[in-house]
């Protein structure tokens, strides 16, 4: 994980599937607990369904406390799901 102030983003790597869902929820609670919105998602290697899940409940969270996800980088495997479920204009519209 990056800093600790809202302008540095949290940086995921390999997973963000079924298997690591559980790691990287820790890793947003704290990213979100320090103030931390931004995630760089561009060395993501390989994404299932549990991990875009996940992207929707963490915009969820922070939308009932006023802030977005913001995403500042997406890997080929994260725009392909996004994509594939309809949530590119959700997660990537500012970053494009």
């Amino acid at each position: 994980m990056s800093g600790g102030d809202s302008t540095t983003a949290l940086v995921l790597e390999g997973e963000l599937s079924i298997r690591t869902a559980a790691q990287v929820h820790d890793q947003l609670q704290q990213a979100w607990a320090e103030g931390q919105h931004i995630l760089d998602l561009s060395r993501v290697e390989a994404a299932d369904s549990a991990g875009i899940q996940l992207l929707v409940a963490a915009d969820k969270t922070l939308m009932a406390e006023g802030r977005r996800l913001q995403i500042s980088g997406a890997s080929a495997p994260v725009k392909d799901l996004l994509a594939l479920y309809g949530l590119t204009p959700r997660f990537l519209a500012a970053a494009a």
